[in-house]
């Protein structure tokens, strides 16, 4: 197993550093990805409580 060390040299060499472009893109897409699992969890719990609506509904008519 690997252990996070301290932070390498690695890191600061100016090959691997994103450019400012690509830290945008990336933000950008986090963004998104946020934004989208936001909407899919507020529109499954929208479907729930469309469920429960069906559910009263049948309830009345019995």
């Amino acid at each position: 197993p690997t252990v996070a060390g301290p932070v390498t040299v690695i890191d600061d060499d100016p090959k691997y550093r994103k450019t400012a472009d690509e830290e945008e893109a990336e933000q950008l897409a986090d963004a998104e990805a946020k934004a989208a699992a936001k909407e899919a969890s507020s529109a499954e719990s929208l479907s729930e409580g469309e469920l429960e609506a069906d559910q009263d509904e049948e309830d009345d008519e019995e």
